[in-house]
């Protein structure tokens, strides 16, 4: 068989993905999201597709994923980023996920005693959804979606069914956002800075806050009562950050005063010749005083990373003024002390189980090893520990071996040799990092890796009881193994919580779609 490696702007090779904005892929249009789930889960670890339930420190995880995803809040009565749930010391009696695969939205129950999910109902969406947010309250749920050859997003508000976790989307009411530009439609309000790469709520959710990585911009809504998205708030710098390349996160620190801002930066890109096309952009995190929606930067706190190292997202310790920062480029964890707007790291450490997936000295910095890249971040609610996700689906034309018969001279009527196909190229890491806290100078320490048992775990949720951990691996991909070709599909990942934050696999769900965004939360119902 034959293996060709191949880099592109994001160290991999994107080829047939259909690239979004960036470096990542639509969603597939698909209008359903399967239910039946597997015990022996494909992992990526290996070209054979076997996986195994968790790895001890050192090891190489499983390979390939993608990541953005939500963020522990560090408050009980703040939001939880991008979908993780408050967890219940007592545990509900029942639990719902929602998922999107592609363009469905789908709502799973739950079982808290047992991990299982059974898919419980689909809602068709117009695109894809590429993030969304609970309010504090879960009763209303904020998504960000679009196309990723269409520069026109739309943010779209839902209520949810306390007893059912039914959700129901709010019709856009007239006059919710300012004219022209930002009209609103009755399939939501248009994003007057177009894709939705993430958005969060302020502290008292009157106010919903995006990023968008193509305009580099953010934006800011005032939110109703009733659930609806209000009207636009004009910021003093026009929601311009100035110096972004590729922004990717936005949160509300735990007081509700300040507002940070991930920029991932792009790595340079080469032509066909070996030279640049682009030079790289570095990645940087901005921090903003913030009050009543408006947003006023402080330059003198912006922190701008060396060349190789770009944030992804961030997350808060539920009691110390704590930062651990994702770093996408570099494959890096990084923790800060946060202080009246001032971030100072202290401890910065590899994300990756196995540190010679990491880049080092010998390689061009702006250069991730096999496509590897660090994801999504959560702080446990203990203060414990967190985990990290490292990604990977670098992939590699392959043509089947011809055999014996390659050397003889073709018949005239013979078939022409297949087309080759990209597969998996076999090296590098999917999975969950686990990382133990100094209670006294919060320093991470790794702890043990387990394999995401797919490709591009780009997010990953706590149920409300802190049972289970589930996560979402966003990428359909081929691996090979003694000619044999298998797909993995991209799926949703079941995981027991120890009470150190040991992960165990328990079932995987085979999706119809691209998973971008996940969230669970408790409901009343029967």
């Amino acid at each position: 068989m034959t293996y060709v490696r191949a880099t592109g702007a994001c160290g991999i090779v994107l080829a047939a993905m259909g690239a979004l904005a960036g470096c990542g892929s639509s969603g597939s249009g698909s209008s359903s999201g399967s239910s039946s789930g597997s015990t022996s889960g494909a992992g990526s670890g290996a070209l054979s597709g076997a996986a195994t339930g968790s790895v001890t420190a050192g090891s190489t995880g499983s390979s390939g994923g993608s990541g953005g995803v939500s963020d522990a809040g560090p408050e009980s009565a703040a939001p939880a980023d991008g979908g993780d749930a408050t967890v219940s010391d007592a545990g509900p009696s029942k639990e719902v996920l929602y998922a999107n695969a592609g363009t469905t939205f789908n709502t799973f129950d739950l079982d808290p005693t047992t991990g299982d999910l059974t898919l419980a109902s689909s809602m068709a969406l117009p695109e894809l959804l590429q993030f969304a947010e609970f309010d504090s309250t879960q009763t209303h749920l904020y998504a960000g979606i679009g196309a990723a050859t269409d520069p026109t997003w739309s943010f779209h508000s839902f209520s949810i069914d306390p007893g059912t976790g039914a959700l129901a989307e709010i019709p856009t009411q007239d006059g919710g956002v300012d004219a022209g530009a930002d009209a609103a439609t009755s399939t939501g309000v248009v994003s007057p800075n177009g894709r939705i790469i993430n958005l969060t709520l302020s502290r008292d959710n009157k106010y919903l806050l995006a990023v968008h990585n193509v305009t580099e911009a953010y934006t800011v809504f005032q939110l109703n009562a009733d659930g609806t998205i209000g009207p636009r708030v004009i910021q003093a710098d026009g929601g311009d950050t100035g110096i972004g390349a590729f922004l990717h996160q936005i949160h509300v620190d735990p007081t509700n005063k300040y507002v940070t801002i991930c920029d991932r930066g792009n790595d340079p890109t080469y032509g066909s010749d070996g030279g640049i096309t682009a030079p790289e952009a570095l990645g940087h995190l901005l921090v903003y005083a913030y009050a009543s929606g408006e947003l006023t930067q402080l330059t003198t706190s912006t922190i701008t990373f060396p060349s190789g190292i770009g944030p992804r997202h961030l997350d808060w310790h539920p009691t110390q003024p704590w930062v651990y920062l994702s770093a996408e480029r570099g494959n890096r964890l990084i923790m800060y002390t946060f202080a009246s707007g001032v971030l100072t790291q202290q401890f910065d450490v590899p994300s990756v189980a196995n540190p010679a997936d990491s880049p080092d000295s010998s390689l061009d910095m702006t250069e991730a090893i096999n496509g590897q890249r660090a994801g999504a971040i959560h702080v446990h609610p203990s203060g414990k520990f967190l985990w990290i996700t490292n990604r990977n689906y670098a992939l590699v034309p392959y043509v089947p071996d011809a055999g014996a018969d390659a050397a003889e001279p073709a018949d005239a009527g013979d078939a022409a040799p297949p087309a080759p196909i990209q597969v998996f190229d076999g090296v590098g890491e999917n999975n969950l990092v686990l990382f133990s806290i100094d209670q006294t100078t919060g320093e991470p320490t790794l702890v043990s890796a387990a394999d995401s048992h797919g490709f591009e775990p780009r997010t990953f949720t706590l149920d409300p009881s802190g049972q289970y951990v589930i996560v979402g691996n966003q990428k359909k991909i081929s691996t090979v193994s003694g000619g044999v070709v298998t797909t993995v599909n991209p799926n949703l990942t079941v995981f027991q919580v120890a009470t150190d934050g040991q992960l165990t696999f328990l079932k995987t769900y085979d999706q119809s779609g691209e998973v971008w965004w996940e969230g669970a939360r408790a409901i009343t119902g029967p």
